[in-house]
């Protein structure tokens, strides 16, 4: 598998003009070693595969050196001088700007005639998955779902904010998971900050609770939001939930192989002005989830040249924020089919 996802990569590093790749992000590493490091460089040229390793993990990458050059170092002042001993380049070597330090960087000037940075080159790299990778994120999603349901029969007058979050957490513990992100709780008018952070504050007399989490599960992530009325809502927040609900549909819909990402942004903002919502919506309507749990592609109106492709695993997540009040956000995670999105999730909006 990795053999096929290295060819991938050089595939694409061709069709953008490049000689070389480079990363030292760990979770770039893993997807393209199948192991995981904390720390590690991988040079990828055409022919060669150059994989610089300290002497913590040079033992555990012994069965990679049928397809890895394995360069071990004991400092990282050793890099430059091993860069360009391993990889003598002519050509372009391209880096990942968001996930590269200046200090990374300058390494790379010092080695290589021409660094360029190029996201979209390690934006579109992850994008398609796999078979495997999806049976994983099913199975994130899945413990996502369970958790969601026991984390609303927590919802009793006395819990705070903070501890049902580190309630969420041991319920992902008990069943293998780690977190895919921290969890999002928040209670009554909380709510209507989109990426509140839980405190002390203590169930009482709301009437919403919003929750924000996902399980990753062997690596793969799933994200999930859903809210829970304690008691009927207040005129204004029924309102904001039906809407929610109809701009969900309205992008679902729309989203498909081959539509940009944009155009879907588009119809949940259409759907939300049709009730008046639109302004109380604030942020994009999703993005890509696999190894990491935001990664390409972006859903917002600035995509318009990012086309949804067979195999992306996006999220949709339309939401309407009422200060004051309260906030409504219904998220699911979805994968891109040739004539729509398929939800990995099943849990009712209504709760």
């Amino acid at each position: 598998m990795t053999l096929k996802r290295i060819q991938h990569a050089r595939s694409l590093m061709k069709k953008r003009g490049h000689e070389a790749l480079f990363t030292d992000d760990p979770k770039m590493l893993f997807y393209l070693t199948g192991m995981q490091f904390s720390t590690g460089i991988l040079i990828l040229t055409k022919d060669k595969a150059h994989l610089f390793l300290d002497g913590r993990y040079v033992t555990q990458a012994e069965p990679l050196q049928d397809r890895f050059v394995i360069h071990p170092y004991s400092s990282s002042e050793q890099l430059p001088k091993a860069f360009s001993s391993a990889a003598s380049l002519t050509g372009s070597l391209a880096f990942s700007p968001s996930r590269t330090s200046y200090a990374t960087f300058l390494k790379l000037q010092s080695s290589f005639k021409t660094p360029i940075p190029d996201e979209e080159l390690f934006a579109t790299l992850r994008r398609k998955k796999e078979k495997k990778e999806l049976l994983l994120i099913q199975k994130a999603a899945d413990i996502t779902q369970e958790v969601m349901q026991e984390a609303f029969l927590l919802c009793k007058r006395g819990i705070s904010e903070k501890e049902l979050a580190c309630q969420i957490k041991q319920l992902f513990l008990q069943r293998g998971a780690d977190i895919s992100f921290e969890p999002i709780v928040s209670f009554g008018k909380n709510s209507a900050c989109p990426h509140w952070h839980p405190t002390d504050e203590r169930l009482t007399n709301q009437e919403i609770v919003l929750i924000d989490c996902g399980a990753e599960w062997n690596h793969y992530a799933a994200d999930m939001t859903r809210v829970h009325f304690l008691k009927p809502p207040k005129k204004k927040l029924k309102e904001a939930f039906l809407a929610v609900v109809k701009a969900y549909e309205a992008a679902a819909r729309a989203a498909k192989a081959g539509v940009s990402c944009a155009h879907i942004d588009a119809q949940a903002r259409a759907s939300l002005r049709k009730s008046k919502m639109e302004p109380f919506f604030t942020h994009g309507l999703g993005h890509g989830v696999g190894i990491d749990v935001h990664e390409a592609p972006r859903l917002n109106k600035r995509a318009e040249n990012i086309l949804l492709l067979e195999g992306d695993v996006i999220t949709i997540e339309p939401g309407v924020y009422l200060p004051g009040i309260g906030g409504i956000r219904l998220e699911n995670t979805l994968v891109v089919e040739k004539e729509g999105v398929r939800s990995l999730m099943s849990m009712p909006f209504d709760t």
